[in-house]
């Protein structure tokens, strides 16, 4: 009877393993640019040599470009371009990072703001470069989002606002049955103490008119990705050409 109960508990220790490592991610950073602030006609470059090649972004503002496209992104991967195209102003500045997704082996760049975040990458079944991800289509009180790796190695859109109290948090991870990104929102709501009867207040909230919006149309999303707001009309990469070189 021992040697059963010893059986049957390792096969649930081999269960609990295989479950943990199955929905374990693997995404890893590969580059980091930091902010990057350029005066006119002024360039930023710089080569990270990783474990799969090498790769070398070049940003430069242009002098004479329309605000839409003042700023050109360019980056190489083994001499190799997998991304090519345009940001408009922006007065803090931009910041890029380079992640892998190992178990599929994709490259995602992310392009950040003070103010917003927008990834994508090169999808090699429908041949261009794609979308995955933008922060604004995430719900979040507080503004200054963040791609961060979580200790899972899933990648983390953390929303930390000006620094202090529980930053909003959602958990990104990729859909191989999809061919998207999913997501989960993991926030740390912290408990609300119960209620004492004796000191309860009946509360009230002041009326107010409801705001109205207009009705806009959007294109659908995959299924898997983030609930979206009325989309505004800026984006934060122009590409040059649609279809890039991949791995």
């Amino acid at each position: 009877m021992k040697k059963v109960r010893i059986f049957l508990l390792t096969l649930i220790c081999l269960a609990a393993f295989s479950l943990s490592t199955a929905f374990a991610g693997s995404f890893s950073m590969l580059a980091s640019t930091g902010p990057l602030q350029l005066s006119n006609n002024q360039a930023w470059k710089k080569e990270y040599q990783t474990d799969i090649g090498k790769f070398k972004i070049s940003f430069r503002k242009m002098w004479n470009r329309s605000e839409e496209k003042k700023y050109h992104l360019f980056i190489e991967w083994n001499n190799k371009r997998i991304l090519d195209g345009y940001c408009p102003s922006n007065s803090t500045g931009y910041s890029f990072k380079i992640f892998q997704d190992q178990q599929t082996s994709r490259l995602f760049v992310a392009l950040e703001t003070r103010s917003r975040i927008v990834m994508m990458g090169y999808d090699p079944v429908a041949n261009r470069l794609e979308k995955y991800m933008d922060s604004k289509d995430y719900y979040s009180k507080r503004g200054n989002p963040r791609l961060l790796l979580d200790p899972d190695k899933d990648l983390l859109l953390s929303f930390i606002g000006n620094g202090y109290g529980i930053p909003t948090n959602y958990k990104l991870f990729w859909d191989a049955e999809r061919n998207w990104f999913g997501y989960k929102d993991v926030t740390e709501h912290p408990a609300e103490p119960e209620p004492n009867a004796s000191d309860y207040e009946p509360q009230y909230e002041p009326e107010y008119e409801a705001p109205q919006y207009e009705t806009q149309t959007t294109e659908s999303q995959p299924s898997g990705s983030a609930p979206t707001e009325p989309a505004s009309t800026g984006e934060l990469f122009y590409p040059e050409e649609e279809i890039v070189t991949g791995s």
